[in-house]
Protein backbone atom coordinates (compact mmCIF):
# COMPACT_ATOMS: atom_id res chain seq x y z
CA UNK A 1 0.00 0.00 0.00
CA UNK A 2 1.24 3.50 -0.86
CA UNK A 3 1.54 5.60 2.29
CA UNK A 4 2.41 9.12 3.35
CA UNK A 5 4.95 9.61 6.14
CA UNK A 6 3.72 11.91 8.91
CA UNK A 7 6.06 12.17 11.87
CA UNK A 8 6.56 8.61 13.10
CA UNK A 9 3.25 7.42 11.68
CA UNK A 10 2.11 6.59 8.17
CA UNK A 11 -1.24 7.33 6.58
CA UNK A 12 -2.55 5.68 3.40
CA UNK A 13 -2.70 8.05 0.43
CA UNK A 14 -6.26 8.74 -0.68
CA UNK A 15 -8.39 11.53 -2.07
CA UNK A 16 -8.31 13.59 1.12
CA UNK A 17 -7.64 13.49 4.85
CA UNK A 18 -10.49 12.73 7.22
CA UNK A 19 -11.21 13.64 10.81
CA UNK A 20 -10.22 10.09 11.70
CA UNK A 21 -6.78 10.66 10.15
CA UNK A 22 -6.34 13.86 12.16
CA UNK A 23 -7.48 12.15 15.35
CA UNK A 24 -4.99 9.33 14.77
CA UNK A 25 -2.07 11.71 14.26
CA UNK A 26 -3.06 13.97 17.16
CA UNK A 27 -3.77 11.13 19.56
CA UNK A 28 -7.27 12.37 20.35
CA UNK A 29 -10.84 11.27 19.62
CA UNK A 30 -12.73 12.17 16.45
CA UNK A 31 -15.20 14.06 18.62
CA UNK A 32 -12.38 16.27 19.85
CA UNK A 33 -11.27 16.97 16.29
CA UNK A 34 -14.85 17.83 15.34
CA UNK A 35 -15.20 20.22 18.28
CA UNK A 36 -11.94 21.98 17.44
CA UNK A 37 -12.49 22.33 13.68
CA UNK A 38 -16.09 23.46 14.05
CA UNK A 39 -15.08 26.09 16.58
CA UNK A 40 -17.53 24.76 19.12
CA UNK A 41 -17.35 26.60 22.43
CA UNK A 42 -17.97 25.32 25.93
CA UNK A 43 -16.00 22.09 25.44
CA UNK A 44 -13.06 21.55 27.78
CA UNK A 45 -10.11 21.10 25.42
CA UNK A 46 -6.68 22.47 26.27
CA UNK A 47 -5.13 25.17 24.11
CA UNK A 48 -2.22 22.85 23.32
CA UNK A 49 -4.56 20.16 22.00
CA UNK A 50 -6.49 22.71 19.94
CA UNK A 51 -3.30 24.02 18.37
CA UNK A 52 -2.03 20.49 17.65
CA UNK A 53 -5.29 19.47 15.95
CA UNK A 54 -5.36 22.65 13.82
CA UNK A 55 -1.69 22.24 12.83
CA UNK A 56 -2.18 18.63 11.75
CA UNK A 57 -5.37 19.52 9.85
CA UNK A 58 -3.43 22.22 7.97
CA UNK A 59 -0.51 19.91 7.20
CA UNK A 60 -2.86 17.19 5.94
CA UNK A 61 -4.75 19.81 3.86
CA UNK A 62 -8.01 18.71 5.45
CA UNK A 63 -11.22 19.89 3.84
CA UNK A 64 -14.71 19.19 5.23
CA UNK A 65 -16.62 16.54 3.28
CA UNK A 66 -19.22 18.50 1.36
CA UNK A 67 -21.70 15.63 1.01
CA UNK A 68 -21.49 14.72 4.67
CA UNK A 69 -21.97 18.35 5.69
CA UNK A 70 -24.90 18.61 3.29
CA UNK A 71 -26.57 15.59 4.84
CA UNK A 72 -26.13 17.11 8.27
CA UNK A 73 -27.61 20.44 7.13
CA UNK A 74 -30.37 18.88 5.04
CA UNK A 75 -29.11 20.40 1.80
CA UNK A 76 -26.29 19.82 -0.68
CA UNK A 77 -25.38 23.33 -1.88
CA UNK A 78 -25.81 21.84 -5.37
CA UNK A 79 -28.22 22.85 -8.15
CA UNK A 80 -29.17 20.58 -11.03
CA UNK A 81 -29.58 21.77 -14.61
CA UNK A 82 -31.68 19.64 -16.97
CA UNK A 83 -31.63 20.09 -20.74
CA UNK A 84 -33.03 18.25 -23.74
CA UNK A 85 -30.39 17.49 -26.34
CA UNK A 86 -29.76 15.60 -29.53
CA UNK A 87 -26.03 16.33 -29.53
CA UNK A 88 -23.74 17.49 -26.73
CA UNK A 89 -25.49 18.43 -23.50
CA UNK A 90 -24.43 22.07 -23.89
CA UNK A 91 -24.85 22.24 -27.67
CA UNK A 92 -26.49 25.43 -28.90
CA UNK A 93 -25.10 28.92 -28.51
CA UNK A 94 -28.11 30.28 -26.61
CA UNK A 95 -27.86 27.43 -24.12
CA UNK A 96 -24.14 28.06 -23.69
CA UNK A 97 -24.78 31.72 -22.86
CA UNK A 98 -27.52 30.82 -20.37
CA UNK A 99 -25.18 28.33 -18.71
CA UNK A 100 -22.52 31.03 -18.44
CA UNK A 101 -24.93 33.05 -16.31
CA UNK A 102 -25.95 30.01 -14.26
CA UNK A 103 -22.31 29.13 -13.50
CA UNK A 104 -21.40 32.71 -12.57
CA UNK A 105 -24.32 33.09 -10.19
CA UNK A 106 -23.84 29.69 -8.57
CA UNK A 107 -20.18 30.51 -7.94
CA UNK A 108 -21.17 33.81 -6.34
CA UNK A 109 -23.42 31.91 -3.90
CA UNK A 110 -20.94 29.06 -3.25
CA UNK A 111 -23.17 26.50 -4.93
CA UNK A 112 -22.15 23.59 -7.13
CA UNK A 113 -23.62 22.44 -10.46
CA UNK A 114 -24.83 19.01 -11.51
CA UNK A 115 -25.73 18.68 -15.19
CA UNK A 116 -28.39 16.31 -16.52
CA UNK A 117 -28.84 15.76 -20.25
CA UNK A 118 -31.21 13.42 -22.09
CA UNK A 119 -31.85 13.03 -25.79
CA UNK A 120 -35.08 14.53 -27.03
CA UNK A 121 -35.80 11.31 -28.91
CA UNK A 122 -35.49 9.20 -25.73
CA UNK A 123 -38.19 8.75 -23.09
CA UNK A 124 -38.34 11.45 -20.43
CA UNK A 125 -36.39 10.57 -17.28
CA UNK A 126 -38.41 9.64 -14.19
CA UNK A 127 -38.90 12.41 -11.66
CA UNK A 128 -37.24 10.14 -9.08
CA UNK A 129 -33.92 10.90 -10.81
CA UNK A 130 -33.91 14.32 -9.16
CA UNK A 131 -35.10 13.19 -5.73
CA UNK A 132 -32.13 11.18 -4.49
CA UNK A 133 -30.72 14.02 -2.44
CA UNK A 134 -28.00 15.08 -4.88
CA UNK A 135 -29.51 18.50 -5.65
CA UNK A 136 -31.49 21.10 -3.72
CA UNK A 137 -33.35 22.34 -6.78
CA UNK A 138 -33.50 22.17 -10.56
CA UNK A 139 -33.15 24.58 -13.48
CA UNK A 140 -34.97 23.21 -16.54
CA UNK A 141 -33.76 24.68 -19.85
CA UNK A 142 -36.34 25.10 -22.63
CA UNK A 143 -39.04 22.58 -21.72
CA UNK A 144 -40.94 21.21 -24.70
CA UNK A 145 -44.65 21.33 -25.30
CA UNK A 146 -46.16 18.08 -24.07
CA UNK A 147 -43.38 17.29 -21.59
CA UNK A 148 -44.75 15.44 -18.56
CA UNK A 149 -41.74 16.11 -16.35
CA UNK A 150 -42.73 19.72 -15.45
CA UNK A 151 -46.02 18.58 -13.89
CA UNK A 152 -44.28 15.70 -12.15
CA UNK A 153 -41.76 18.09 -10.60
CA UNK A 154 -44.62 20.25 -9.33
CA UNK A 155 -46.42 17.28 -7.81
CA UNK A 156 -43.35 16.24 -5.80
CA UNK A 157 -42.75 19.90 -4.86
CA UNK A 158 -39.25 19.97 -6.27
CA UNK A 159 -37.96 23.58 -6.30
CA UNK A 160 -37.72 24.29 -10.02
CA UNK A 161 -37.13 27.20 -12.38
CA UNK A 162 -37.93 26.89 -16.07
CA UNK A 163 -35.87 28.95 -18.52
CA UNK A 164 -37.29 29.69 -21.97
CA UNK A 165 -40.98 29.59 -21.07
CA UNK A 166 -43.40 31.40 -18.79
CA UNK A 167 -46.16 28.82 -18.68
CA UNK A 168 -45.29 26.81 -15.56
CA UNK A 169 -45.92 28.51 -12.23
CA UNK A 170 -46.76 27.30 -8.72
CA UNK A 171 -45.59 27.87 -5.14
CA UNK A 172 -42.32 26.00 -5.83
CA UNK A 173 -41.96 26.64 -9.55
CA UNK A 174 -40.90 29.86 -11.30
CA UNK A 175 -40.14 30.83 -14.87
CA UNK A 176 -37.51 33.05 -16.43
CA UNK A 177 -37.87 34.02 -20.07
CA UNK A 178 -37.34 36.78 -22.58
CA UNK A 179 -40.34 38.45 -24.21
CA UNK A 180 -40.28 36.47 -27.46
CA UNK A 181 -43.59 37.87 -28.66
CA UNK A 182 -42.44 41.48 -28.37
CA UNK A 183 -39.06 40.55 -29.82
CA UNK A 184 -40.68 39.02 -32.90
CA UNK A 185 -42.84 42.12 -33.29
CA UNK A 186 -39.66 44.24 -33.15
CA UNK A 187 -38.07 42.11 -35.87
CA UNK A 188 -41.03 42.24 -38.26
CA UNK A 189 -41.68 45.95 -37.71
CA UNK A 190 -38.02 46.69 -38.44
CA UNK A 191 -38.45 44.97 -41.80
CA UNK A 192 -41.77 46.73 -42.47
CA UNK A 193 -40.16 50.11 -41.76
CA UNK A 194 -37.59 49.26 -44.43
CA UNK A 195 -40.44 48.80 -46.91
CA UNK A 196 -40.74 45.02 -46.82
CA UNK A 197 -44.16 43.43 -47.22
CA UNK A 198 -43.26 39.92 -48.36
CA UNK A 199 -41.76 38.70 -45.11
CA UNK A 200 -41.20 34.99 -44.55
CA UNK A 201 -40.79 33.46 -41.10
CA UNK A 202 -38.51 30.46 -40.63
CA UNK A 203 -40.32 28.92 -37.67
CA UNK A 204 -38.55 27.18 -34.83
CA UNK A 205 -39.54 23.70 -33.65
CA UNK A 206 -43.24 23.48 -32.83
CA UNK A 207 -42.49 21.78 -29.50
CA UNK A 208 -40.56 24.84 -28.22
CA UNK A 209 -42.71 27.44 -26.38
CA UNK A 210 -40.42 30.34 -27.34
CA UNK A 211 -40.61 29.33 -31.03
CA UNK A 212 -44.38 29.39 -30.80
CA UNK A 213 -44.26 32.85 -29.19
CA UNK A 214 -42.16 34.13 -32.08
CA UNK A 215 -44.75 32.89 -34.56
CA UNK A 216 -47.37 34.74 -32.51
CA UNK A 217 -45.32 37.94 -32.60
CA UNK A 218 -44.80 37.61 -36.37
CA UNK A 219 -48.55 37.27 -36.94
CA UNK A 220 -49.41 40.17 -34.63
CA UNK A 221 -47.01 42.51 -36.43
CA UNK A 222 -48.25 41.48 -39.87
CA UNK A 223 -51.88 41.92 -38.82
CA UNK A 224 -51.17 45.29 -37.23
CA UNK A 225 -49.92 46.62 -40.57
CA UNK A 226 -52.65 45.01 -42.62
CA UNK A 227 -50.37 42.46 -44.26
CA UNK A 228 -51.75 39.01 -45.14
CA UNK A 229 -50.31 35.98 -43.38
CA UNK A 230 -49.78 33.52 -46.21
CA UNK A 231 -49.17 29.81 -45.55
CA UNK A 232 -46.14 29.77 -47.83
CA UNK A 233 -44.58 32.55 -45.74
CA UNK A 234 -44.66 30.42 -42.56
CA UNK A 235 -41.96 27.87 -43.22
CA UNK A 236 -41.52 24.93 -40.85
CA UNK A 237 -37.95 24.54 -39.71
CA UNK A 238 -36.02 24.34 -36.49
CA UNK A 239 -33.29 26.00 -34.49
CA UNK A 240 -30.30 24.42 -36.29
CA UNK A 241 -28.23 25.84 -39.15
CA UNK A 242 -29.04 22.86 -41.36
CA UNK A 243 -32.76 23.28 -40.81
CA UNK A 244 -32.56 26.98 -41.66
CA UNK A 245 -30.51 26.16 -44.74
CA UNK A 246 -32.87 23.46 -46.00
CA UNK A 247 -35.99 25.54 -45.37
CA UNK A 248 -34.55 28.49 -47.28
CA UNK A 249 -33.38 26.30 -50.16
CA UNK A 250 -36.88 24.87 -50.46
CA UNK A 251 -38.38 28.35 -50.48
CA UNK A 252 -35.97 29.58 -53.16
CA UNK A 253 -36.46 26.49 -55.33
CA UNK A 254 -40.23 26.99 -55.19
CA UNK A 255 -39.76 30.59 -56.23
CA UNK A 256 -41.68 31.95 -53.23
CA UNK A 257 -41.67 35.72 -53.63
CA UNK A 258 -40.13 37.18 -50.48
CA UNK A 259 -37.93 40.19 -49.83
CA UNK A 260 -37.13 39.46 -46.19
CA UNK A 261 -36.68 36.50 -43.84
CA UNK A 262 -37.25 36.54 -40.09
CA UNK A 263 -35.57 33.44 -38.66
CA UNK A 264 -36.59 32.00 -35.28
CA UNK A 265 -33.00 32.17 -34.03
CA UNK A 266 -29.55 33.26 -35.16
CA UNK A 267 -28.32 29.76 -35.96
CA UNK A 268 -31.15 29.10 -38.44
CA UNK A 269 -30.60 32.61 -39.83
CA UNK A 270 -27.02 31.60 -40.64
CA UNK A 271 -28.41 28.62 -42.52
CA UNK A 272 -30.67 30.96 -44.46
CA UNK A 273 -27.71 33.19 -45.36
CA UNK A 274 -25.74 30.18 -46.56
CA UNK A 275 -28.61 29.12 -48.81
CA UNK A 276 -28.92 32.64 -50.25
CA UNK A 277 -25.21 32.71 -51.05
CA UNK A 278 -25.48 29.40 -52.90
CA UNK A 279 -28.43 30.68 -54.95
CA UNK A 280 -26.61 33.93 -55.75
CA UNK A 281 -29.19 35.93 -53.80
CA UNK A 282 -27.53 39.04 -52.39
CA UNK A 283 -28.00 40.09 -48.76
CA UNK A 284 -29.40 42.65 -48.13
CA UNK A 285 -29.69 43.95 -51.72
CA UNK A 286 -32.07 41.18 -52.85
CA UNK A 287 -33.32 39.82 -49.54
CA UNK A 288 -32.97 40.89 -45.90
CA UNK A 289 -32.37 38.42 -43.07
CA UNK A 290 -32.92 38.97 -39.36
CA UNK A 291 -32.36 36.49 -36.53
CA UNK A 292 -33.14 36.20 -32.85
CA UNK A 293 -30.82 35.82 -29.79
CA UNK A 294 -27.69 37.90 -30.65
CA UNK A 295 -25.21 35.09 -30.07
CA UNK A 296 -21.51 36.02 -30.28
CA UNK A 297 -20.93 35.03 -33.93
CA UNK A 298 -23.45 37.61 -35.26
CA UNK A 299 -20.55 40.07 -35.57
CA UNK A 300 -18.48 37.77 -37.80
CA UNK A 301 -21.07 36.52 -40.28
CA UNK A 302 -21.04 37.83 -43.85
CA UNK A 303 -22.86 40.11 -43.81
CA UNK A 304 -23.04 40.83 -40.09
CA UNK A 305 -26.39 39.63 -38.80
CA UNK A 306 -29.15 41.97 -37.72
CA UNK A 307 -30.96 40.30 -34.84
CA UNK A 308 -33.10 40.59 -31.74
CA UNK A 309 -30.95 40.48 -28.62
CA UNK A 310 -32.19 38.55 -25.65
CA UNK A 311 -30.21 38.68 -22.39
CA UNK A 312 -29.26 34.99 -22.28
CA UNK A 313 -26.54 35.31 -19.63
CA UNK A 314 -28.86 37.37 -17.44
CA UNK A 315 -31.56 34.72 -17.86
CA UNK A 316 -29.18 32.17 -16.36
CA UNK A 317 -28.27 34.47 -13.48
CA UNK A 318 -31.89 35.26 -12.73
CA UNK A 319 -32.81 31.57 -12.85
CA UNK A 320 -30.33 30.86 -10.05
CA UNK A 321 -31.54 33.80 -7.96
CA UNK A 322 -35.17 32.73 -8.35
CA UNK A 323 -34.36 29.12 -7.47
CA UNK A 324 -32.34 30.00 -4.38
CA UNK A 325 -35.22 32.19 -3.21
CA UNK A 326 -37.63 29.26 -3.51
CA UNK A 327 -35.21 26.96 -1.67
CA UNK A 328 -34.57 29.42 1.17
CA UNK A 329 -38.23 30.33 1.67
CA UNK A 330 -39.61 26.82 1.33
CA UNK A 331 -42.51 28.23 -0.68
CA UNK A 332 -43.46 31.50 -2.25
CA UNK A 333 -45.80 33.24 -4.64
CA UNK A 334 -45.74 32.00 -8.24
CA UNK A 335 -43.47 34.21 -10.31
CA UNK A 336 -42.43 34.71 -13.88
CA UNK A 337 -39.56 37.05 -14.74
CA UNK A 338 -39.90 38.23 -18.35
CA UNK A 339 -36.92 40.17 -19.67
CA UNK A 340 -37.10 42.64 -22.58
CA UNK A 341 -35.45 42.21 -25.96
CA UNK A 342 -33.56 44.71 -28.08
CA UNK A 343 -33.24 45.24 -31.83
CA UNK A 344 -29.59 45.17 -32.97
CA UNK A 345 -29.22 46.49 -36.52
CA UNK A 346 -26.18 45.33 -38.50
CA UNK A 347 -25.64 44.64 -42.19
CA UNK A 348 -28.05 41.83 -43.15
CA UNK A 349 -31.16 44.02 -43.41
CA UNK A 350 -31.79 46.87 -45.82
CA UNK A 351 -34.51 48.63 -47.75
CA UNK A 352 -36.79 46.62 -49.97
CA UNK A 353 -35.37 46.27 -53.53
CA UNK A 354 -36.26 49.36 -55.56
CA UNK A 355 -38.08 47.31 -58.19
CA UNK A 356 -40.53 46.15 -55.51
CA UNK A 357 -40.77 49.28 -53.37
CA UNK A 358 -44.06 50.35 -54.88
CA UNK A 359 -45.77 46.97 -54.67
CA UNK A 360 -48.88 47.05 -52.48
CA UNK A 361 -49.72 44.41 -49.91
CA UNK A 362 -52.71 43.35 -52.01
CA UNK A 363 -50.43 42.11 -54.77
CA UNK A 364 -48.51 39.78 -52.50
Amino acid sequence: MITKQFGTKKLPLKSGATMKDIATMAGVSQATVSYVLSGREGVRISDATRQRVKRIATELQYRPHAIARGLARGNTQTIGVYAHTEEAVLSGLWRTEVMRGVAEELLAHNYHLLLYGYRTSAPEPPVSLFLDGRVDGLIFLSPHMGDTLPNALEVVRMPTVFVGTHEFQSSRVSCVDCDSISGAIQAVEHLIQLGHRRIAHLCGPSIAPNARDRVTGYKLAMEKHGLPILPEMLISGGFSEEEGYQATCTMLVKGTRVTAIFAANDVSAIGAIRACHEFRVRIPEDISVIGFDDVPFCEITHPKLTTIRQPATELGQQAVRSLLQIISSGAGAPSAVIMPTELVVRESTGCVPAVLSGVSSRSI
